[in-house]
């Protein structure tokens, strides 16, 4: 198989010159009844044809059976991610958000994985080769973590940091008035914003919302400033954010911020100083459980007779759950 890339919005070919007419006639010619794909790498059409193309090959090659580095994802697994019939659509949606969400490639690995995104990097048999080293709960070295990243461990005798490791200052701020749709007032999308304003990174990785789902996590990276709005609020789900790095590389960018949970935050540190960016900033937020999204819905189902209607969900530190609305009824908490 050959993959003709281009890089434009549409086939028009207006990007860079080409016609992309010419090269559909010219493949044509030189192909033959073989088989060929452009592959819009931004938009993410084509992708998984070559991708399943090559692990259809390398599978084949195998006297005893497909490697388990080209595994599939098992039934359960595979709900988590989008079909390859849909994940196009997905990609042109938030594409009209100023959100690039290239296609996944890979897969978690099977048992208690999160999938930060580091089983799916590296290419063939070195694909999830990082995960020993890079998962926090593999054969996690908090102290020397902590020492390369900050200069120094943590010290259980300086109070607050028996609990939140290393800590230069501890500021409690909100934005006044509230982002509408952020999880906590938009402070977290709020400084990411600034850091594209000011010209200190060139892309963000983060989460956004399924387009048809406002719970589900979408891996996305984010150029424009006001496009961070979209990605406002609090999502539920495997997420692997980190399998957005080779992506970010190959576009080009150098300084990254990266809003992560702390397992994604741990193995990024863990491999920062091999993936040859510039500059990575962290923002990092709170974990509030390892589950899929269908496991979440029916936790709200548990918790609401009308749990489409839930659109905000916060655990507080007074052991409550808080919940509001979008039909405008007024937001409750119950015990947990």
């Amino acid at each position: 198989m050959v993959a003709r890339l281009f890089w434009g919005e549409d086939r028009s070919g207006a990007i860079g010159g080409a016609s992309l007419e010419v090269m559909d006639r010219d493949s044509k010619k030189m192909r033959g009844a073989r088989p060929f794909v452009f592959c819009n790498i931004r938009a993410g059409t084509g992708v998984e044809t070559v991708a399943d193309f090559i692990v259809s090959k390398v599978d084949c090659c195998h006297s005893d059976g497909p490697s388990r580095i080209m595994e599939r994802p098992s039934a359960d697994r595979q709900k988590m991610s989008d079909s390859q019939e849909e994940r196009p659509s997905i990609t042109r949606q938030l594409a009209q958000k100023g959100l690039i969400s290239p296609p996944l490639v890979g897969a978690a690995r099977p048992g208690l994985c999160t999938d930060c995104g580091v089983s799916r990097m590296g290419a063939g048999q070195d694909r999830g080769k990082a995960c020993g080293r890079a998962c926090q709960f593999i054969a996690p070295d908090y102290p020397a973590m902590e020492k390369a990243v900050h200069g120094r461990a943590a010290d259980p005798d300086l109070g607050d940091e028996r609990f939140f490791g290393v800590i230069h200052s501890m500021i409690r701020a909100r934005l006044d008035p509230p982002a509408e749709q952020a999880q906590w007032t938009g402070l977290t999308t709020a400084l990411a914003a600034q850091l594209l304003e000011q010209g200190h990174v060139d892309a963000v990785l983060t989460m956004a919302p399924h387009p048809d789902d406002r719970w589900k996590p979408v891996p996305v990276m984010v150029t424009d400033p006001a496009a961070l709005a979209h990605c406002r609020g609090m999502r539920m789900g495997y997420a692997p954010l980190l399998s957005l790095l080779e992506p970010a590389q190959a576009m080009g960018y150098r300084r990254l911020a990266v809003i992560g949970i702390p397992c994604q935050i741990y193995a990024l540190r863990a491999l920062e100083q091999t993936l040859g960016f510039e500059r990575i900033h962290v923002i990092g937020t709170p974990c509030s459980d390892n589950t899929t999204t269908d496991a979440f819905h029916h936790f709200l189902s548990l918790l609401e007779p009308d749990p489409d209607r839930i659109s905000y969900l916060e655990f507080r530190t007074d052991y409550r759950v808080e919940l509001r609305f979008d039909d405008g009824r007024p937001p409750r908490t119950i015990r947990f």
